[in-house]
């Protein structure tokens, strides 16, 4: 018999329907592989001509997009576009009424929880040179918080370790203050 997906989700023996086998009391369903967000923190700071943001999480660098994307996705594509929806949802919303002129941005990446304690106590802190690549760091975070992102004259992407859990992305957005404010 082939079933629906809404009759398996609404059948009490979905789990073995499914082909997982449940012993013992019913548990909660696994958890998926992305991580539920808090809500987004204050800003750190908005001064005459800057706004610091960071938004915590795994940073995704922008993937090689082809038109197949449109219509059937990638789980790196995937990835790609929860990353940016998360950064424009910590993004204060100040950022969208500014007219930005350079972004410096600041990557903690977290070490494989396979690695050695030794070696990840030795490259806290340090910079990362792995992937994602810097520039698909940038692009991403380009996309993500500008429609035109053309307007950006100058940028910096630096790439540091963090320890595991710990991963986060602090943008600082340079802007032209207002004509007439000080």
């Amino acid at each position: 018999m082939a079933w629906t997906k809404e009759q398996l989700l609404n059948h009490p023996k979905r789990e073995q329907l499914l082909g997982k086998t449940a012993t013992g009391p019913k548990t909660a369903p696994t958890p998926s592989p992305i991580k539920e967000e808090p809500d987004p923190p204050p800003i750190h700071g908005i001064n005459g001509e800057s706004i610091l943001f960071y938004a915590p999480g795994e940073i995704v660098g922008k993937p090689t997009m082809t038109k197949r994307d449109q219509w059937k996705t990638r789980p790196c594509v995937v990835r790609y576009r929860m990353y940016c929806d998360r950064l424009r949802a910590y993004a204060p919303k100040e950022l969208w009424h500014v007219d930005v002129h350079t972004l410096e941005i600041t990557a903690h990446i977290g070490m494989p929880p396979s690695w050695a304690k030794k070696k990840k106590v030795e490259l806290v802190g340090k910079m990362h040179r792995e992937k994602p690549d810097w520039d698909n760091i940038g692009k991403a975070v380009g996309d993500a918080l500008f429609e035109q992102d053309k307007t950006i004259a100058s940028g910096q992407v630096k790439k540091f370790w963090c320890a595991e859990g710990q991963d986060r992305t602090v943008v600082r957005a340079l802007f032209f203050p207002k004509p007439g404010s000080s």
